[in-house]
């Protein structure tokens, strides 16, 4: 009855939907103007928590736009700062 298997035709679109709407929130990161609504509305189309879908946004294989993404999370405040360092920890033990 069908050409195709119709659970991998399922897999394929959803897949596509991802990855169309990981590259849209990127593009906006970059440029600087993602919010967190449109965060919440394609995580709410995909069906992911948000705070996964922040983590898929800056692309990981281009430094360049990777650091613009990050830099425009940050302006939203969708994500943290730097992380602790080893630095940061010393400071700490000196202190205590």
């Amino acid at each position: 009855m069908f050409n195709r298997d119709p659970l991998k035709q399922m897999i394929a679109l959803r897949d596509q939907a991802e990855r169309l709407g990981v590259q849209y929130l990127e593009g906006q990161a970059v440029k600087g103007t993602i919010t967190r609504q449109m965060v919440f509305t394609v995580a709410k189309a995909l069906n992911f928590h948000p705070d996964q879908l922040i983590e898929m946004i800056p692309d990981r294989r281009r430094a360049g736009r990777h650091a613009k993404a990050l830099d425009g999370l940050r302006k939203a405040n969708l994500a943290g700062g730097r992380g602790p360092t080893f630095a940061d920890y010393e400071q700490y033990e000196q202190q205590n």
